[in-house]
């Protein structure tokens, strides 16, 4: 007695299993026909979305350094589309003053540093309440929903002096420093970004870290980014790769004990 025939798969189908196979590229023709009718009814009722994760790391970080400059910037094209959508720039302010009088002098010295991230053409970051970049958590969700800026602070420090002298010989020095922001000073973190793309709005992440000069900060690198391929889609920070939904977990079971009986026979 012959065996039946695999009655054929409607067209939807089939077209899902040939884009699985493209993905998987490790099934032949052949083969790839026994599989699509031993997965049968799980496949058809299969959700038909297909979301991608384009992760990019650079052969070295894309780094601002400002040594004696006031301000530096450097900026990355995401989507590799001829537009910058990123960029990270540092800049620093001095004050001084000096004042001699009745045999007293005084000085004071003051420098700040600020690393902030911006966008370009239309790109922005998640900002918190303060308007500063949030550094997220690795797995927390980037979504519309947030609140976004095209400029937003990541990182700062300050440090101040201030010199009295007397002609009585009783001097006195006072300085102080610290750091502000979201991002630690001297670390790496995650932000967030939102731009625009050809293929429309395009959620991501981008992976910064920071060298402090001199007890400041004077090193921004873009270490590495990641996007979701399909516009308007949620992406979770640091994520590289696509969690299949349940839905597509089925499918790839229930191919596995397809491949499985092939094997068997």
């Amino acid at each position: 007695m012959k065996a039946d025939r695999p009655r054929a798969l409607n067209h939807r189908t089939n077209d899902r299993l040939t884009a699985y196979k493209r993905r998987r590229g490790g099934l032949t023709h052949k083969p790839w026909t026994r599989f699509a009718a031993a997965t049968g009814a799980a496949v058809a009722g299969a959700s038909t979305a297909e979301a991608a994760i384009v992760h990019v790391i650079p052969p070295n970080p894309i780094r601002a350094v400002l040594g004696n400059a006031s301000y530096v910037y450097t900026s990355v094209d995401l989507d590799a589309d001829g537009q910058f959508d990123f960029a990270l720039s540092i800049a620093t302010s001095t004050t001084s003053s000096f004042s001699n009088s009745g045999g007293i002098a005084f000085s004071t010295y003051s420098r700040s540093v600020q690393i902030e991230a911006l966008g370009f053409a239309g790109a922005e970051v998640p900002i918190d309440s303060r308007g500063e970049a949030i550094n997220l958590a690795s797995g927390q969700t980037i979504s519309s929903g947030l609140v976004f800026d095209d400029d937003a602070l990541l990182q700062g420090g300050f440090s101040y002096q201030s010199y009295l002298a007397t002609a009585g010989g009783a001097n006195s020095l006072v300085s102080s420093s610290g750091d502000f922001g979201n991002f630690p000073a001297g670390g790496t973190g995650l932000v967030g970004v939102r731009f625009n793309a050809p293929t429309g709005t395009h959620l991501g992440w981008v992976r910064v870290g920071f060298e402090d000069v001199d007890g400041l900060p004077g090193v921004a690198e873009i270490l590495e980014w990641a996007y979701e391929d399909a516009p308007n889609t949620p992406i979770l920070a640091g994520a590289t790769s696509v969690i299949p939904e349940p839905a597509g977990l089925a499918l790839l079971a229930t191919g596995a004990a397809g491949v499985a009986c092939l094997r068997r026979r």
